[in-house]
């Protein structure tokens, strides 16, 4: 090993088996203490970086309020009752006002493979006609369209769909004929169209507002038909899923109205594949 003599600062050699003992400078013959020699220790292996565990994820919150084996179809609560009998609340399946008239709800199955037997079971869901005349209201309104053909567009489509066809029956026998006549008719299509071009602009302005007032009519109607109690408007609040045996499935929107069946047909509804009473 090499080293500085701490008298002289002079560099000296040192064997190693002379490490840790007192030694005399050569040099200026200066006594001073060779260093021990401790083997190196091999540094560890610094540990990898704690990852932090990615975060939980709670899962989404069901949509059913209910326990057991109600599940929701399309925000819907379902309800299995085991009965042949079945009573229901004298309120609308909508809003829960009372019920005026009735809306048919039915399911078709269909069994075997050699003879097929097709068989619908159909039940009488309370409604009130608020609530009927809303879904009419919003199915309307959807269906309702905003589109106006401008006329001026309807002119030009048709008046180069004209020189189109003159071109093309006109070029076998001469191409500058039908050039020059293509051209013409395009010319006076396009003077056409100038010279009834506000005619025809404020007929589309007027055909626009008469849709926007009609629109308005209609959404209107919808307004007046829905309460702040509705739970849909333009779909029916009751669906009937079809049944094995005596145990049929329904889906209701309104929950209070669900909850309401229930208490109707007391003993009857499933929970769990069981009767809840």
């Amino acid at each position: 090993m090499e080293l500085l003599c701490p008298h002289c600062r002079k560099r000296l050699t040192v064997s190693d088996d002379k490490s840790g003992q007192v030694l005399n400078c050569p040099l200026c013959n200066g006594a001073f203490a060779a260093p021990s020699l401790v083997p190196a220790r091999r540094a560890a292996p610094s540990p990898p970086p704690r990852v932090p565990p990615p975060p939980s994820v709670p899962p989404p919150a069901p949509s059913v309020l209910w326990p057991g084996n109600q599940v929701a179809r399309h925000d819907m609560y379902c309800v299995e009752i085991s009965a042949r009998i079945i009573s229901w609340p004298a309120v609308c399946a909508c809003c829960c006002r009372p019920r005026d008239t009735v809306i048919e709800v039915s399911s078709t199955r269909t069994t075997g493979k050699r003879v097929i037997h097709t068989e619908t079971k159909s039940w009488n869901i309370p409604y009130c006609n608020k609530c009927l005349g809303h879904i009419t209201a919003a199915r309307n309104l959807q269906r309702f369209s905003m589109f106006v053909l401008h006329i001026s567009a309807l002119a030009i489509l048709s008046g180069l769909l004209l020189a189109f066809l003159v071109y093309v029956l006109c070029a076998p026998g001469s191409l500058g004929w039908a050039i020059g006549l293509s051209m013409l008719v395009a010319a006076l299509t396009a003077a056409g169209v100038a010279w009834s071009f506000r005619w025809c602009h404020e007929k589309y302005a007027r055909d626009v507002e008469a849709k926007r007032v009609k629109r308005e009519e209609l959404q209107r109607v919808l307004d007046s038909l829905l309460c702040p109690a509705c739970v849909t408007t333009d779909e029916v609040a009751a669906r009937y899923d079809g049944w094995s045996g005596t145990i049929h499935t329904f889906y209701f929107t309104n929950f209070s109205f669900a909850s309401l069946f229930r208490s109707s047909n007391p003993g009857k509804c499933l929970e769990d594949g069981q009767i809840h009473h």
